[in-house]
């Protein structure tokens, strides 16, 4: 661009200078030269020449490659996966060790990065060491560098850090709102403000009963039910949804049995299996301020609209619920509505296509919460008000607790519902899951008693085994004044899945023994999951298996279902998945000893594996299914996350012969065809359950951990004080 006459003076195609079709992400000028990054899957640096776009040099599979920055000599590259310096002199890289750092700028002889979730500025040399860090507050993101100094945007706290590059005096310019963007140069600051509170001063402003927790960034979703997945959204809902027939609060057996909640009773159903007839109770209401009733009507609107193809691909609910009469020709846009949802007054019935031993497990998940009748068919569409990217939006619920203020990948406050007269407790006046805070951070606040808990934060530190594990863990012997660890269950069964088409594994001989050979307590480790050999998690009815089992490893019994026969198979790995890799390396070296030699395959698209004729023998994979169903888990592990043609012959009509019987039958002959399967087909080898650790401080009570909450009952919470 001529800046002068504000035109366009030249044009370069990236793709065709440098080959392949790619996203442009970076852009910076230094030393003569334009430097430019690219994503082909892979990271790509370019140094071009501005008069011609000739290519001066490039750099292929760099990591990181998203944001550049150019100063004093050399260009600075920083995102999630680290930062690095390049020398323009020399073109020599150096990487620093640092990760989960995007924010970048560059001057005074350093590279400067910043990580929001711990508030924290760093400060790289030329040698790529750290030689300076700077606590500036949550948030901590834009960065500009003028005048001998650094100013950094602290979003979440509402503040400006001046650094200044050679003393590290700090200034700290307060704002009371949330701060975005700066720029900074001939001794001027601009600022971008948002308008509304603080991320942290909203918190702040909450009173009475308050309970503080900590979840997963990028975990809570749109707020929009319809959608929603992942073990904190799942949490939200079951705290803030009312149901037709919803699970107890309370941990298994008890919690595995589907109740009336809005309905008066369980459903009425046909002699032919096919229909149910609900009766709704009056007197549930939406939260203020809608306060709009739950009816029949609101529960066939809600159903039509989390079935509704205008949704997207993203919308859940077609996912569980395929099998309602007249959906099909209304998800072909044949129909205006569902011919199979029909209201009567105050009775909704549903007509299925055939019968279903699962459907009230189905329409009871999440995806289904009643909505308001105003609720547009888009994502997202349940959110009311707003005042932009500074959150305000509200959430309407029938449940026990609603959503009262949303800010995205922030935090979620749910406050009590006025409106709710059903039986579940709701005794705190409201509840935050804040986003976006460092694991070690949150257990900092957690130990200074400002915050009550970690949910659903997925790092390391909350391993079962790990750090807080030892620490505060049911065998740690912390005091009743500590916070307290608890691995709490998942549905989730990880295994490696044997290829019984073709190959060594078509023998079942060899299955057995593979499964005889496996190291299972450590494959599990990879994944920070709880050793098992069952195919059903302890958390579904008709496991029969308890945490914390698992067969060990025996060779001498492996080696003798061998009967001396060797062979080959091939396990392919995501490229670039550093734990995909290791699982599979131990596969490798655990099957090498019985006499199977398995290559590993690096693969980008896993697709190939998926194909009928698939030449894969084995597969690191997991199932995970949102409600207790032990056929529909097994089914939804062997007949649709293994590949077709992996399964020995005549698995799949068992699985659909179990399906087919109801009530304590079906869990009767479902934890039998699992033991038989693991123990004799051996379609697979189970290798652990996951869990989500969670923290709860000493001063949250009344604590439940239902099979299907996903953690920590939220709307069983309260204070241990009785306040």
């Amino acid at each position: 661009m001529d800046i002068e006459r504000g035109r366009e003076v030249e044009r370069f195609d990236l793709d065709e200078l440098l080959g392949g079709t790619a996203v442009a992400q970076g852009v910076a000028v230094g030393a003569g030269s334009v430097w430019v990054s690219r994503s082909l899957g892979v990271g790509q640096i370019a140094r071009l020449d501005p008069n011609d776009g000739d290519v001066e040099r490039r750099w292929d599979d760099t990591f990181p490659h998203g944001n550049l920055a150019f100063a004093d000599g050399a260009l600075w590259v920083a995102d999630d996966g680290g930062i690095l310096r390049i020398d323009a002199e020399t073109n020599q890289i150096v990487k620093a060790d640092l990760f989960g750092n995007f924010r970048l700028t560059a001057g005074g002889g350093f590279g400067w990065t910043t990580n929001e979730d711990k508030g924290v500025v760093y400060k790289v040399d030329r040698t790529g060491d750290i030689v300076a860090q700077y606590r500036t507050g949550l948030g901590a993101g834009h960065m500009a560098y003028a005048d001998g100094n650094l100013w950094v945007a602290n979003h979440d706290v509402g503040t400006i850090t001046g650094i200044d590059a050679i003393t590290g005096k700090t200034t700290t310019l307060r704002f009371g709102h949330p701060v975005t963007t700066l720029a900074a140069g001939a001794g001027r600051l601009l600022i971008g403000v948002e308008p509304g509170r603080s991320v942290e001063d909203s918190i702040d402003a909450l009173h009475g009963r308050v309970v503080k927790l900590i979840a997963y960034k990028s975990q809570i979703g749109w707020a929009d039910t319809a959608f929603d997945i992942g073990p904190a959204a799942y949490q939200i809902a079951f705290a803030t949804c009312a149901k037709l027939l919803n699970y107890p609060d309370a941990p298994p057996p008890e919690g595995w049995e589907l109740r009336p909640e809005v309905a008066e009773a369980m459903p009425a159903i046909s002699d032919d299996g096919r229909t149910y007839t609900f009766t709704i109770r009056s007197g549930f209401k939406f939260s203020p301020p809608e306060n709009e009733p739950v009816t029949a009507e609101t529960f066939r609107y809600s159903i039509e609209r989390a079935l509704s193809p205008r949704l997207g691909g993203e919308a859940q609910g077609a996912n569980y619920i395929n099998d309602i009469e007249g959906e099909r020709a209304f998800r072909d846009g044949d129909a205006e509505h569902i011919s199979g949802l029909r209201v009567d007054g105050d009775t909704l019935s549903i007509t299925l296509v055939a019968p279903s031993g699962d459907f009230l497990h189905r329409i009871a998940l999440p995806f289904f919460c009643p909505v308001p009748l105003d609720t547009p068919f888009v994502q997202g569409g349940v959110a009311r008000g707003g005042t932009g990217v500074a959150g305000g939006f509200h959430v309407p619920a029938a449940g026990p607790y609603y959503i009262a203020d949303r800010n995205n990948e922030e935090y979620v406050i749910l406050k009590r519902n006025p409106n709710y007269h059903g039986d579940r407790p709701q005794t705190l006046d409201a509840i935050v899951l804040r986003e976006g805070i460092d694991a070690g951070l949150a257990v900092e606040r957690i130990e200074q008693g400002g915050w009550d808990g970690i949910t659903t934060l997925f790092d390391p530190l909350l391993d079962p085994g790990g750090q807080l594990d030892e620490r505060w863990g049911p065998d740690s012997g912390s005091g009743e004044n500590d916070p307290s660890y608890v691995p709490a269950r998942r549905p989730h069964t990880g295994y490696i899945a044997l290829n019984a088409g073709r190959g060594i594994f078509a023998d079942p001989q060899i299955r057995r023994a593979a499964a005889l050979a496996l190291d299972r307590p450590a494959l599990a480790a990879v994944y920070a999951q709880t050793p098992t050999d069952g195919l059903l998690p302890p958390d579904v009815p008709g496991s029969g298996r308890s945490d914390g089992v698992a067969a060990e490893p025996n060779l001498d019994r492996a080696r003798q279902l061998m009967k001396g026969k060797v062979g080959s198979a091939v396990i392919p790995v995501f490229d670039g998945c550093d734990p995909c890799l290791t699982e599979a390396q131990i596969v490798r070296d655990d099957l090498a000893k019985i006499g199977i030699d398995v290559r590993i395959a690096p693969l980008t698209n896993f697709d190939p594996v998926f194909q009928p004729g698939s030449r894969y023998d084995l597969l690191d994979w997991g199932t995970e299914l949102p409600y207790p169903d032990p056929v529909s888990f097994l089914t939804q592990m062997l007949v649709r996350d293994i590949p077709a043609g992996w399964l020995p012959a005549g698995v799949r009509e068992e699985v659909k012969r179990v399906d087919a019987m109801g009530g304590d039958a079906r869990v009767d002959a479902a934890s039998r065809l699992a033991e038989r399967l693991r123990t004799r087909d051996v379609p697979l080898i189970a290798v652990g359950n996951g869990h989500i650790g969670t923290v709860l401080g000493p001063r949250l009570g009344c604590r439940v951990f239902p099979p299907f909450g996903f953690g920590v009952d939220l709307a069983t919470l309260c204070l241990a004080d009785g306040s």
